[in-house]
């Protein structure tokens, strides 16, 4: 909704745009029924797909874990596991088979169930799985105190020993793995043909900078692209990792390739950032919620993400703005995440002239004043509620309502 008031003075037009965060929905907010932290979503097919969760944000068991079930796209979402003290971190299915990633206090276990979720197997693991994946049946993923890359096909089970693996990309028998050696030294090894040897490359990058958000790979043919999360890099290497080429974007998020255009990253604002052509450029895709955690593409266009309160969102189109541009180039004034915690951001276009930077409460006391340049605010010490964002530019006011939790 837009509410224009206008008054004039005497030499002076004022003009008071109140804008409601509604018009930048490019994901569709799904009722998932929890207001549990959500870690991992997969979907079989277009209609059945799994949410899991519990925990804190971080995956520790600090309560109930579950395990959500759609059969209708996500319309709606039903549990169709609950167990005490148990963080459920990760998921993946096929046919009437689901595989979850857990961590108890003590141990770190798998969930299996293979009739849909209506009985459960438990079992305690000597390492913790993630980066889990699956692909016509063929189940993927890496453990970090082994540092072994799992595929399980066909009842077969394989482990191949690089190093510490640290992201991975698979497409029919190419294998592609990013791996941490020895002297903290990043490689990435790739195969065609998984008895015919790997092939290892340098990436002239410390291991350091992958500290924090897990990075990602991606390889076609000779082209093979290193997302470098914590840094807001993209390598980009076109001769099968022999040179390397970064392309920055300052952008801390975990991403995920789903081709050698598209990568999607999470920020922990709640926002998620999307590159088209091979990092080279960024576009911030504003969803209004708040830490988003897990990401699954069913295709290019149609993906899913979950987070924090139970959120869950969907997209038809990519993520794409529709009927407006995307926050990079934005046309008016943005507040995000809205509601807020503790920290809100915003974006203002680039052609205003501000003089002024304002939050009031619900009575329209102001609460804070804001430098002319600060994009971040800190909210820790601000009171719960309803509150007013104004933005003073060329003889005009933009306003935003902000919820504070």
């Amino acid at each position: 909704m837009t509410i224009l008031l206008r008054w004039f003075g005497l030499s002076a037009l004022l003009v008071v745009l109140i804008q409601s965060s509604d018009c930048l929905a490019q994901w569709t907010e799904l009722q998932s029924g929890t207001t549990s932290t959500l870690h991992g979503i997969w979907f079989d097919d277009d209609l059945t797909g799994y949410c899991v969760g519990g925990g804190d944000m971080w995956g520790w068991p600090v309560d109930s874990g579950l395990v959500l079930r759609t059969d209708n796209a996500g319309t709606t979402w039903y549990p169709v596991l609950q167990l005490p003290d148990i963080a459920i971190n990760e998921v993946v299915a096929f046919n009437d088979t689901i595989i979850c990633s857990a961590r108890r206090i003590s141990a770190t276990v798998s969930l299996t169930s293979f009739d849909g979720g209506n009985t459960w197997a438990e079992d305690t693991l000597p390492y913790a799985m993630f980066g889990m994946t699956e692909d016509q049946g063929i189940v993927r993923y890496m453990d970090w105190s082994f540092g072994g890359l799992h595929e399980i096909r066909n009842g077969v089970h394989n482990v191949w020993y690089l190093g510490a693996p640290m992201a991975y990309h698979v497409v029919g028998d190419s294998y592609t793995v990013l791996v941490e050696l020895p002297g903290e030294q990043i490689f990435v090894f790739f195969s065609d043909h998984l008895d015919g040897g790997w092939i290892q490359r340098p990436v002239d990058l410390p291991t350091a900078v992958f500290a924090g958000h897990p990075p990602a790979v991606y390889r076609n043919a000779d082209t093979i692209l290193v997302r470098n999360t914590d840094m807001g890099y993209t390598l980009v290497s076109l001769d099968e990792g022999v040179t390397w080429t970064p392309e920055y974007d300052g952008a801390s998020s975990e991403s995920v390739f789903h081709s050698a255009s598209d990568i999607h990253g999470l920020e922990m604002s709640g926002s998620i950032r999307h590159s088209g052509d091979l990092g080279a450029s960024w576009t911030l895709q504003y969803t209004g919620t708040s830490k988003l955690l897990g990401i699954h593409f069913i295709d290019r266009l149609t993906g899913f993400v979950c987070g924090e309160h139970g959120v869950i969102l969907k997209t038809g189109n990519g993520g794409s703005p529709v009927g407006m541009p995307e926050l990079e180039n934005a046309t008016s004034l943005v507040a995000f995440p809205n509601p807020a915690d503790n920290e809100v951001s915003i974006v203002i276009p680039a052609n205003w002239n501000v003089s002024s930077i304002e939050l009031l409460d619900a009575q329209g006391v102001l609460v804070r004043r804001f430098a002319l340049d600060e994009r971040r605010f800190n909210l820790a010490d601000v009171a719960s509620g309803v509150m007013t964002l104004l933005v003073t530019h060329d003889r005009l006011v933009s306003a935003v309502r902000l919820v504070k939790h």
